[in-house]
Formats: C-alpha cells, sequence, structure tokens
C-alpha cells in the first residue's frame, strides 16, 4: 500500500530571503532570540540579509555592533550561557577558524567549570 504524496507548496528563494525569514519566524516565535553585529540593524548588513528586521523586533534585538568580533561573539556566549539565544553576525572573515581562542575554549569549559 502506498502512501498518498503530501501536497507541498514551492516557492524560490535567495538564500539570503531564505535566512531572513527563518530569523524573523524564530524571533517571533521566541522573544529570547537576537541579532548583534556589524551593521546589522540600519545597514542589515552589507548584503542586505538582515533588511527590514530592526524595524519590526526594534533596536534591543538587533544590535549594532563596534567593530570586534572577539567582543560581541564573547557577549553571545555569555548571552546564551545565560538563557538567551543569540545570533552572532560575522560580517566577512578570511577563516572562520580565526576566531579568539579564548571564547571558544570558555564555552566548551563553562559547563564544567560552573
Amino acid at each position: 500500500m502506498s502512501m498518498p504524496e503530501a501536497q507541498v507548496d514551492e516557492r524560490k528563494l535567495t538564500m539570503a530571503e531564505a535566512v531572513r525569514e527563518a530569523l524573523a519566524q524564530e524571533m517571533r516565535r521566541d522573544p529570547r532570540v537576537f541579532i548583534l553585529g556589524e551593521d546589522v540593524a540600519e545597514a542589515g548588513t552589507p548584503f542586505k540579509v538582515l533588511s527590514g528586521l530592526v524595524k519590526e523586533f526594534g533596536p534591543d534585538r538587533v544590535i549594532d555592533t563596534p567593530i570586534s568580533e572577539a567582543g560581541f561573539t564573547g557577549v553571545g556566549v555569555g548571552a546564551a550561557m545565560t538563557g538567551m539565544r543569540p545570533v552572532v553576525d560575522i560580517m566577512l572573515t578570511r577563516s572562520p577558524t580565526r576566531r579568539p581562542r579564548s571564547t571558544t575554549c570558555q564555552a566548551a569549559s563553562s559547563r564544567c567549570l560552573w
């Protein structure tokens, strides 16, 4: 016996549209979700991926940061450790492995420390 095929509504989205839509859905669902990074609020990132989110969710949940990846990545790790759900947007990087070792080690070992 075969299963009936499920009705699927097919849409075509760019990667940027899909990311923006997914973030907006999650931010509507969970007030603990927030975004932080360079030029994420007013500019919507250089590629306009996050355009419109600050208008819907406000500057308390879509936060522009200074150019300090180590600093705001640490903020994101700390926020996650306290139950928030940060989305850290790192604009451009030469290599994803060039993140601050101290932040990585702190996040990995925090469960054992406290």
